[in-house]
């Protein structure tokens, strides 16, 4: 559970095998640590062979602050704790963990027996979403989330900001009397009309300087391709690895001195 930030799991003295994430199997993976991020499940397997003893189960809280230009000032424990016992001691952990760890990266962790480069459909429609974060209005200052669809199949939602409804939830509209074309005519929502069974190549860009989680309600999806742009930079893919299968997944930050000259991620 997280507002924004993600946690680096691990369990000192123990490694890990991980076998489903977001309710999909998948190849069973033997790490160090994981990184979870909000919404993100995962399910893993434990190994008890350690020594009979005391061990710490630690969740690292990743650093939100320093990248936004702020400082902790409330005293945030970001090394959160938990313990995995073999023993009734009450006595803490001397635990350390694990020397050169192995560490998940989440954009190799392929479905089981799922869909591979051989096997990926063609898409219908293909989309580009950029993510920015901008200031509020004085005096509060406040940040909100702005997102722009750009569409490379002619559609007409180009550069047009989600305006959200003044009186209902769209879907709530679709599920009662409005039909698309009133929504679109009367309410200005920007639909995006796919066919049932048809696939969407949606390609999401985070101008921010900090990751971000990213969610499909309703859905799970299939990520073929990850990194930074400039750099062209992707998740590298064998004719016989399966990609990952999620319904959330982060995507990397903006990487370069300032967001104005960055190198996005998608």
């Amino acid at each position: 559970m997280s507002a924004e930030a993600g946690f680096q799991v691990s369990i000192d003295g123990h490694r890990v095998t991980v076998v489903e994430a977001d309710g999909s199997y998948t190849n069973p993976t033997v790490v160090d640590s994981f990184q979870i991020t909000a919404s993100g499940r995962y399910s893993i397997i434990v190994n008890a062979t350690g020594e009979l003893s005391r061990y710490w189960i630690r969740a690292k809280m990743e650093d939100m602050y320093t990248p936004a230009g702020s400082e902790i000032t409330n005293a945030l424990n970001m090394d959160i704790r938990a313990i995995l016992q073999y023993t009734d001691s009450q006595v803490d952990p001397t635990s350390t963990p694990n020397v050169n760890p192995i560490v998940l990266n989440t954009y190799d962790l392929g479905e089981l027996n799922g869909m591979t480069t051989l096997t990926q459909p063609r898409a219908s429609v293909n989309m580009t979403l950029h993510f920015t974060v901008k200031a509020g209005p004085a005096p509060l200052n406040s940040t909100f989330a702005t997102f722009t669809l750009n569409s490379t199949d002619g559609q007409s939602f180009v550069d047009s900001k989600y305006v959200l409804p003044s009186k209902a939830p769209t879907l709530k509209d679709l599920m009662g009397s409005h039909s698309i074309l009133m929504l679109e005519e009367d309410l200005g929502a920007n639909l995006v009309k796919v066919q049932n069974g048809s696939w969407v190549l949606v390609t999401i860009v985070n101008t921010d300087n900090v990751d971000h989680t990213f969610h499909l309600h309703g859905h799970n999806f299939y990520v073929v391709s990850a990194g930074n742009i400039l750099e062209a930079t992707s998740r590298p893919v064998a004719l016989t690895s399966s990609f990952p299968r999620r319904d959330s997944i982060m995507v990397s930050g903006c990487e370069g001195e300032s967001e104005d000259s960055c190198n996005p991620g998608y």
